[in-house]
């Protein structure tokens, strides 16, 4: 496969002449990073029709609606992607941004920032937002395994690819992650630690959850 990552454009023409790719979510993101919410919804429309249950995909959806101010779409979807897989973290963070929006019962955002400190211990909005109703924090029982992954990957496709630092993004961490591309994962996540504006709390997160699973022996 010859394809150049840095550039949208190259992004575009693949995803022209291959519907059924598994990077859709790369390509949705770089629309939602440039504003095109219009772009980038239809992206994850097309790429949902042949990979329904692909939770990048969902992700980047739910990123789309919230954006939109599609409040309750995007409920819908980040509730979706936390039934497959319980761990997501970052599907509940995005859960509890738009519960917040749309002035869920107190009870219920309890219950999930809660959830969120039992995942990380240390997220400030949750923390924040249970200190300003006076809340205090519950003890975070032992995290429960994520749900299994997709039988079908597209780990043939992702193989080959060449990783750049341009579009080295936890999006694309997430994608190489739903096939158990771990080592890769990590590469991905090196060359994102020396831009300036990583993020390198997350990026130390990700990495030190990816270690952990190649210790423990897990097969791909």
């Amino acid at each position: 496969m010859s394809m150049d990552l840095t550039n949208i454009k190259d992004l575009e023409h693949y995803f022209a002449y291959h519907f059924d790719t598994f990077l859709f979510p790369m390509l949705a993101e770089q629309y939602l990073l440039r504003e095109d919410l219009v772009r980038a919804k239809k992206v994850c429309k097309i790429g949902l029709e042949y990979h329904p249950d692909y939770i990048p995909g969902l992700f980047l959806q739910g990123r789309t609606l919230l954006a939109e101010k599609e409040f309750t779409k995007a409920e819908k979807v980040f509730k979706r992607i936390i039934k497959q897989d319980s761990g997501h973290l970052n599907a509940h963070c995005k859960l509890a941004e738009v519960q917040v929006e749309l002035k869920r019962s107190e009870t219920t955002l309890k219950r999930l920032y809660n959830r969120i400190l039992e995942m990380d211990c240390t997220n400030e909005k949750a923390i924040k937002w249970l200190e300003d109703i006076g809340k205090k924090k519950e003890k975070a029982p032992t995290l429960k395994k994520t749900s299994k992954e997709k039988k079908q990957t597209p780990r043939d496709e992702l193989a080959s690819l060449p990783i750049s630092s341009q579009l080295a993004t936890f999006t694309l961490v997430a994608v190489l992650k739903s096939q158990k591309l771990y080592e890769q994962a990590i590469e991905v996540l090196s060359l994102m630690a020396r831009k300036e504006d990583a993020d390198k709390k997350r990026i130390k997160e990700e990495k030190e959850e990816l270690l952990r699973i190649l210790n423990s022996g897990e097969k791909l």
